[in-house]
């Protein structure tokens, strides 16, 4: 996935942290430097991650008796309690929501809301730094609880350097609890976005931009009845209750939060796993290990909280790593640490130079699996252990398939027909591309190839174009593969043909490995796959999906996934 879904997620990952309150009587840091290991690898073609983290660096040891810390292992070594045991996301989505009063939540907020800085780390390697805080303030006269949070992410990314970064300022009534702003911005990788969202008195008032370049977007301005986000049932409440020890292990609870990126309320999921004390830099503090899930994206993290749920430390799917730290150490990025861009394949001998005519393929796969791999059609998972399996990998037939005319109307599929902020799929422009594309088609299997193939040929491929926008990509007319997987998908939903998004690994034969990649599936009568990049339908059978347009639970491979090639079948 490219540089620009990486850093989405670290945001998710800093809203995750979120579940406490930013704030915290004692500065207690955990470590102060981080040893880095660089890696290299060769260029990777039509790659869909761009940036790829190293083997895990050691932190600095946390004075005694508190062990090192390593990453991958129970943050700060604090043990599950006896019986508790992770939560399911079936579980999570039963889960009640928590429900805090109002002046419970400020009062906490008046006593702890400090600023605190934070160094992130993916597989070990410094990517970049997150500001996070809160104080008690006043919205047109109203008092208020404001939250602010600040990311930044730099490296190199194919030799050239990259920055972004995300900044949003959050206020909530502080005697209703209801949201009243949302101010939120990214800028980098060729892209400038926005969102404020603001309570008036019809509801709350959205208003979008977007800029890429020379390409700016007509601002999106929509009425938002209703918005659930609230102090009473959103992560801060999830801390008061553990703060008044009214949070055992064991407890769940769902709660609520505003994503940005989506422009809508989320739910998310925490659990308390264990407790335990320690001394951190001489000073004793009672630690708790919290368990958090963000449903929507399906993303899990472990972290370690201190008695006044102020985070210190913590591990989002096991790779990416939000540390508290000083603010000179937070700041620092290290320049050894490597370009992001290389080194992203996972190694696997086979000897195919074509990877266009594999057909078939089995393979033995060894550390993270997402749950996604076995919800292919195409794939076939026969778990060998919790960490182990055998994967069989079969290209799909087009022969059996029923003929079906466009558009496409069934309801079932009204959400791979939508038109969204990022998927113009009703804009004029795509639609005249589309139109341009199938030549007016009727035939959905025929206008599949037609589109696969017209998007393979209309884009330049290039490594350093970052766009989330299919009008923006389709202005630009360059990009890697999720560019293609974007626009591709743009153009289907212009002519009433069901598409999405996919992604995993795909075999580069230059590297002699599995490289992050992105793709299409389209329905014409069942769901096939299509990869724009390479101008293939159905693609071939090295394409291993691991997950869907919202499921980031592959971010858990990089780093942590073998794969060794068992059959060929071309």
């Amino acid at each position: 996935m490219r540089v620009v879904a990486i850093f989405t997620l670290c945001t998710s990952v800093v809203g995750l942290a979120a579940v406490s309150l930013p704030g915290c009587s004692r500065s207690t840091n955990v470590g102060s430097r981080t040893r880095q290991r660089s890696s290299a690898a060769g260029k990777v073609a039509g790659s869909m991650s761009r940036a790829r983290p190293a083997a895990p660096s050691r932190p600095r040891p946390i004075p005694r008796p508190t062990p090192r810390v390593q990453v991958g292992s129970n943050v700060l070594a604090v043990a599950d309690a006896p019986g508790v045991k992770p939560m399911t996301f079936a579980e999570a989505k039963k889960l009640p929501y928590v429900k805090v009063d109002v002046p419970q939540v400020m009062a906490m907020a008046k006593k702890h809301c400090k600023n605190h800085w934070f160094g992130l780390y993916l597989r070990g390697k410094k990517l970049g730094y997150a500001q996070m805080g809160c104080r008690v303030t006043s919205h047109k006269g109203r008092p208020a609880l404001e939250r602010i949070s600040r990311m930044v992410m730099q490296a190199k990314l194919y030799t050239t350097a990259v920055k972004l970064e995300s900044r949003s300022l959050v206020r909530y009534d502080a005697v209703s609890g209801e949201l009243l702003l949302y101010d939120y911005s990214m800028t980098g990788a060729q892209q400038h976005k926005t969102l404020r969202v603001e309570r008036r008195a019809d509801g709350w008032h959205l208003r979008r931009t977007y800029r890429a370049g020379s390409i700016t977007k007509p601002p999106e301005t929509k009425l938002l009845k209703e918005v659930r986000s609230n102090l009473s049932n959103g992560e801060i409440a999830v801390s008061v209750l553990l703060v008044d020890g009214k949070l055992r292990p064991g407890g769940r609870y769902r709660y609520v939060d505003f994503d940005p990126e989506e422009a809508r309320d989320t739910d998310s999921a925490a659990q308390l796993l264990g407790s335990a004390t320690r001394s951190l830099r001489g000073v004793k503090v009672r630690l708790y290990k919290m368990e958090m899930m963000e449903m929507r994206r399906r993303l899990r993290g472990v972290t370690v909280l201190d008695a006044e749920a102020n985070w210190l430390d913590g591990l989002l799917q096991g790779t990416i790593r939000i540390r508290r730290e000083e603010k000179a150490v937070a700041k620092r990025v290290d320049p050894r640490a490597g370009d992001f861009g290389l080194g992203v394949v996972i190694r696997a001998k086979m000897k195919v130079s074509v990877p266009r005519k594999v057909s078939r393929l089995e393979l033995r796969m060894s550390g993270f699996l997402p749950a996604a791999i076995s919800e292919s059609s195409r794939q076939k998972l026969q778990k060998e252990g919790p960490r182990r399996a055998v994967l069989t990998i079969t290209r799909e037939s087009l022969a059996d398939l029923p003929t079906m005319s466009l558009p496409v109307t069934n309801r079932s599929y009204a959400k791979e027909l939508e038109a969204t902020h990022n998927i113009e799929a009703a804009h004029k422009e795509i639609k005249a591309l589309a139109r341009k594309a199938t030549g007016g088609e009727k035939n959905a299997l025929a206008a599949a190839k037609k589109i696969t193939s017209f998007v393979f040929g209309y884009l330049r491929k290039s490594l350093s174009t970052n766009l989330d926008s299919a009008l923006a990509i389709a202005r630009a007319r360059a990009g890697d593969c999720t560019e293609h997987a974007r626009l591709m998908v743009a153009l289907c939903r212009a002519v009433g043909l069901p598409a999405r998004e996919v992604g995993g690994v795909t075999y580069v034969p230059d590297l002699g490995g599995f490289g992050y990649h992105a793709w299409v599936e389209v329905w014409v009568g069942r769901w096939i796959t299509c990869d724009p990049s390479w101008n293939e339908v159905p693609a071939n059978a090295t394409h291993i999906m691991m997950g869907g347009p919202n499921d980031v639970q592959w971010i858990g491979t990089l780093g942590a996934l073998k794969i060794d090639v068992l059959k060929v079948q071309k």
